[in-house]
């Protein structure tokens, strides 16, 4: 690489300096990583988003499949 040398000085800096950054959130009693619980309206709302997504797609494979079969197989009974 051209600028290595620099590239990983740079990389060092940087990473120094966040370390330095979450140390003092830590002194400070900020939380790093925040949790939330789901809820029931959470779930709810999520399997719905999932119904939605994935249920066109299968049901457009599954037809797709039924066309070939029908192409291939079925036609000409």
């Amino acid at each position: 690489m051209l600028f290595s040398k620099k590239a990983t000085e740079v990389l060092e800096k940087q990473t120094e300096r966040f370390e330095e950054r979450e140390k003092e959130r830590e002194k400070r009693g900020e939380i790093t990583e925040e949790k939330e619980k789901l809820q029931l309206k959470d779930i709810f709302a999520m399997w719905i988003a999932a119904v939605i997504t994935f249920v066109p797609a299968i049901l457009l494979v599954c037809a797709l499949f039924g066309f070939v079969i029908w192409l291939f197989f079925l036609r000409f009974i």
